[in-house]
This record gives C-alpha cells, structure tokens and sequence, in this order.
C-alpha cells in the first residue's frame, strides 16, 4: 500500500510544535511531576534524620540559687548522651530507607503518567487538526459542486430541487468545518494548559503502510515481562509492600530493650573540684497497656493491604496488557481496510462525477458519493491516530515511555 501523509497548515507559517520539545516542556511544568520529586527529597532527609538519632547529644547547663539565708549559689553541668543499642531506631532507618525507595519509584510512575498523558494530548491535537483539514476539503468541494450545480440549474438543465439539495448539503459541511474547529480548539488549549505554554500547531503522522511499524517486542508473553521488570505502577506497589514490613519491625521493636550511656561533669563556685562520671542504663519496656500488641497488629494488617495492593497491580498489568496488545494488532488490519475503502471510494465519486456530467444519476447520489468518500477518509485517519494511542498506552504499561522512547515515536510525525 501506499505511504499515507497526513498534513494540515493551521496558523498559517507558525511553526509546528515538535513532540520532543513538548515533551521537554510538560516535564519542566507539571505540577505532578515536580511533586513527586519534592517527596523524594522530603524521604532523603527522613533518612538523614534516622541516621542523626544514633548521635551522641550534647546538653549544657548553669543554675543559679538562692535561699531565705542569704545564701548563693551557682553550678553548671555538661553531660554527653549516647544511645549504645535501640532496635527501635534500626527499625526506623530501614523505614525510612524503604520509604526512600518508594518515592524514587513514584517519581518514575510520575514520569511514565507524564509521557502518557503527553503523548495522548499531543496525537488528539494532531488528529483534531487533521479533522480539520479534511472538514475544509469537504467545504471545498462541496462548494464547486455547488457552482457547477448552479451554472446547470441556470442552462435549464436540473431542477430547482436538485440545487437545493447540494446547497443543504453545503450547509451541512460548513458546520461540519465548524465543529472540527472547535474540537481542535478544546485539545489546543488541553495541550497548552499541560506544557504551560500557547500552542499553534503540531507535527502530523507519517504513517508507511506498506508495513506495522516495529514495536519494541512482538509477543504477549514478552511484553508481560517487560511489564515485570519496568512498570513503574507494579514497582512502586511492590516497594510498599515492603516499606510495610519495615513498618511492622517498627512496631515489633517495642517489645525491645534499649541501651543508653551518659557522661557528665559538672561543678560550682563554692571552690571544689567538678565531678565527672558516667552511667550506663538498660531500659525494659513492659507491655502491660497492649500498646505494642495492638501496633504490632496493626503493621501486620497493613502488610496484607499491601499484598492486596500488588496483587489488583499484578492482575491490571496483565490484563492491560494483554488487551493492549491485541488490540494493537487488529487495529493495524482495521487500517489496512480502511485503506482499502478509501481507494474504491475514490473510484466509485470518480464514476458518479462521470456519469453525474452525464446528466444520468440525481444530484443526490453524487452528494451521497462524496460524503462516504470523505467519511472514509476520516474513518482511516481516525484509526491512524488511535493505533498510536493504543500503542503509547501498551508501552505506558510496560513501563517503556521515556525519553529515547519519545523520540522514536516523534520519528513518525512531520512537520
């Protein structure tokens, strides 16, 4: 088959806007996007803070007294605390290291929600466009039928009826022209609102059909694997459930005991020496209000939620997937019939244009001719454009959007 070009000048020479560049734009502007890098670095210094509690503390202090006497006087103290062994605050460092760990991966699902909503606003506004100039070429011809069918009308060769018809008709694709226009103009601003910035016009598909174009792999099992390795979604929800347990050893620490040891000195001004000296304390918690017990289960409940958790991932991934994938091949062969129908569609108007100057078939059935022409065309457009979503939303759940990915699919537009 044939190479299939869609194109469309909008703004005149506005330069179109180029899918990397977008794509730059939206990663720099989405508040989403920089929320969860502001977690992640809120997690870092979670980290920080559990490892700083394994710090000596170092208190100071001076008092002054007095009595009913007439007596006075002053002391100060200085004394170094150090925490020798709690599995409370081990527990809390691996935490707030599983929690690091889960906002890392939450920046990437950011990321890949991010690439996906992009992409898909990016292939509406182009198919909107499209929509639009196949709209205009509709009024176009429609219009010099128009003017052939009132030069016949005026030589006394059709009936009045007849101009009517192809004038209504002309009507119809004026407000046709009319919607397209505001559609394109309802995913401009979407588009806009998502890269912060005013968009005139963008790159359109150049699709060769002569083949699919390659997809990264070419079997379900094999894109169920690399949903495995790279979903973001199924990372993330599989370092909750992990971040989980280090909650529950949180919790289980409690029924621990801590050690502790202090040195201190400290004196006064009556004139004797200060006093140095030194203590070590062991600290048995006794669990007598159930506080512990009742933590402890708490944490074992969020573990089974998180397993819950991974698990509804694991079966939208596969289910997501699967149905993806299908649907990416049959949209291709719907394509490819699609394309079919154009070309005998375009022989068919070519025939009833014939025979129409012929003065042998009613104006209707040309009007009718023209319209399924153009339905047609907007029919494989429309399917051009919703492979590449359905393709863009496959590799979304794979976990395979990213920038080298991005710049593979804005190989397929042109200016």
């Amino acid at each position: 088959m044939a190479v299939v070009v869609l194109l469309i000048t909008l703004s005149g020479l506005a330069q179109a806007l180029a899918l990397p560049e977008a794509w730059e734009a939206a990663k720099a502007n989405d508040p989403t996007f920089k929320q969860a890098g502001i977690q992640a670095r809120i997690s870092e210094l979670e980290v920080k803070d559990a490892r700083h509690s394994w710090l000596p503390g170092l208190e100071a202090g001076a008092r002054s007294q007095w009595d009913d006497r007439g007596n006075h006087s002053n002391s100060y103290s200085i004394s170094l605390n150090q925490t020798l062994w709690d599995s409370r605050q081990w527990a809390q460092l691996n935490q707030a290291q599983a929690n690091q760990l889960t906002e890392q991966l939450n920046i990437q699902v950011a990321y890949n929600d991010l690439a996906g909503r992009l992409l898909n606003a990016y292939l509406d506004l182009a198919s909107a466009s499209d929509d639009v100039l196949l709209a205009q070429q509709k009024l176009d011809d429609g219009e010099k039928l128009l003017g052939i069918t009132e030069q016949r009308y005026k030589a006394g060769k059709l009936q009045l009826t007849t101009v009517e018809d192809v004038r209504a008709n002309h009507v119809d694709e004026q407000a046709g022209l009319l919607s397209a226009q505001a559609a394109f103009a309802d995913r401009q601003l979407a588009l806009a609102v998502l890269i912060n910035r005013p968009v005139d016009q963008v790159s359109h598909i150049q699709i060769d059909m002569s083949e699919a174009p390659r997809l990264p792999v070419s079997s379900t099992a094999e894109w169920l694997q690399l949903a495995q390795d790279h979903s973001p979604d199924l990372l993330a929800a599989k370092q909750q459930l992990q971040a989980a347990h280090a909650g529950r050893n949180v919790a289980q620490a409690g029924y621990f005991p801590t050690v502790s040891g202090t040195l201190s000195y400290g004196g006064s001004d009556k004139g004797d020496d200060g006093t140095l000296s030194a203590s070590v304390g062991v600290t048995v918690p006794i669990d007598l209000n159930g506080k512990t017990r009742i933590g402890v289960a708490s944490s074992e409940l969020r573990i089974t939620s998180a397993e819950q958790d991974v698990r509804k991932v694991e079966i939208a991934l596969k289910q997501n997937i699967e149905t993806r994938f299908q649907q990416l091949q049959l949209q291709w062969q719907r394509i490819g019939i699609a394309h079919q129908q154009v070309e005998s569609r375009q022989r068919a108007l070519a025939l009833k244009q014939a025979v129409y100057d012929a003065g042998l078939v009613e104006a209707s059935e040309l009007i009718d001719a023209h319209n399924a022409l153009f339905a047609s065309r907007h029919e494989l457009q429309g399917r051009l454009y919703q492979y590449w979503q359905q393709r863009v939303e496959l590799m979304k759940a794979a976990g395979m959007l990213n920038d080298e990915s991005i710049a593979d699919i804005a190989r397929v537009f042109v200016p």
